[in-house]
């Protein structure tokens, strides 16, 4: 059965900020960022895609290089019926269904009721790393802003799926250099360490230990919060591993610093899984 267009869609619509800021590579996390939405069914926790009359929980990711959650200061969600015949991220067709607010760096969960068969949800937001977060809504158009600060706004719309279960993602479907993934270590625990010595180094993904299903379209989305990865994203084919270069910085201000990175895998079909690693770099090993 072919999948409904948008069971669960997540966009990073555009930065609202005071001042023009340089951009960075896309994969470097050296500033608060949206890394993704968990779009998952209350009554059904290992499915993504809800039916009617059931309830969704959308769980919001963000991480700068010194959070790994919470990397924003302030937000406002709104919720509210939107058009799955329309592609706009930030049209509504009917009155809000409620507005949500919050502050102190906590990444927010959102709980809506799926729609009626033939309708759609929105939830449309704005994260703000300074300034307080506010919302208008005109001619059926949301608008986020941060009162003269700066910030992101995000939308992620739901809709009817079929069965889709949420793909799975686990440290051991990760390799380093064709070796499983050093542990989770930071360098406060005194575990290995990586040389910050500008080396390049492959991160692989063993497809055989992604939970996706065989109608997916996996896709693996990767930041990093030091050194360089080459792409943003990588398309993860079935039975065939894959993997991205990472270039190890050449330099530390520290003699140690814990470097975090971020795997977001998305199955295509509103299934999203969530994996934080961090390893230690020493200088001049």
């Amino acid at each position: 059965m072919k999948a409904p267009r948008f069971p669960a869609l997540l966009m990073v619509i555009a930065a609202a900020s005071a001042c023009s800021d340089e951009i960075e590579p896309a994969s470097l996390l050296d500033r608060p960022r949206i890394v993704g939405a968990h779009v998952q069914v209350v009554e059904a926790p290992t499915r993504s895609s809800p039916h009617a009359g059931e309830h969704v929980l959308v769980d919001f990711y963000t991480a700068s290089h010194d959070l790994a959650r919470g990397a924003y200061s302030t937000y406002a969600l709104l919720v509210c019926p939107s058009d799955a015949n329309n592609h706009s991220t930030t049209s509504c067709v009917g009155p809000d269904a409620g507005i949500f607010s919050g502050k102190d760096a906590q990444d927010p969960s959102v709980t809506l009721s799926a729609p009626a068969p033939s309708g759609e949800v929105m939830v449309f937001g704005i994260f703000c790393t300074s300034g307080v977060a506010t919302l208008s809504t005109d001619a059926g158009e949301s608008r986020g802003s941060c009162d003269g600060g700066t910030g992101q706004e995000v939308s992620v719309r739901v809709s009817l799926g079929v069965d889709n279960l949420e793909p799975k993602l686990t440290a051991d479907a990760l390799t380093l250099d064709g070796a499983p993934f050093p542990p989770d270590a930071p360098c406060e625990s005194g575990g290995p360490t990586i040389p910050a010595d500008g080396a390049t180094h492959q991160i692989g993904f063993r497809t055989d230990l992604l939970g996706t299903e065989p109608e997916d379209s996996p896709v693996m989305m990767h930041l990093g919060t030091h050194g360089k990865l080459d792409r943003l994203y990588t398309e993860v084919q079935p039975g065939a591993d894959a993997q991205v270069s990472w270039k190890a910085p050449s330099d530390l201000g520290s003699p140690k610093e814990s470097a975090r990175f971020h795997f977001v895998l998305r199955d295509g079909r509103g299934g999203t899984a969530f994996l934080i690693r961090t390893v230690c770099l020493q200088k001049g090993a």
